[in-house]
């Protein structure tokens, strides 16, 4: 699909917790990256003072498209981890469902 595609991989969490949200947005910018994908959990933080949203700001005003897990504490209302507009959220349901589709 992308065969031109290269892969960058950032360590963001330690024995001690996650850190460094900003330091990766950079190098990603730096590195010319075009999507960033994130998956962390937690809480739900006022997205103007967390340090993912704010450094997926930076990353979106680059050009990066940014996506999230929306979080591990579903399936409840009000569960998502990640709610800033900037960053696009992806989640998984728990209802299987097939959709048929016809490739040409």
């Amino acid at each position: 699909m992308a065969s031109r595609a290269r892969i960058a991989s950032y360590k963001v969490c330690w024995v001690n917790g996650c850190f460094g949200a900003d330091v990766i947005a950079v190098k990603a910018i730096k590195d010319g990256v075009h999507t960033l994908s994130m998956s962390s959990g937690g809480g739900s933080p006022d997205y103007f003072e967390d340090n993912i949203a704010i450094a997926a700001f930076a990353a979106t005003a680059h050009g990066i498209l940014v996506l999230v897990s929306a979080g591990n504490n579903g399936p409840h209302r009000q569960s998502l981890s990640n709610v800033a507009p900037w960053m696009a959220t992806v989640a998984a349901g728990t209802i299987d469902r097939g959709f048929p589709v016809v490739f040409i």
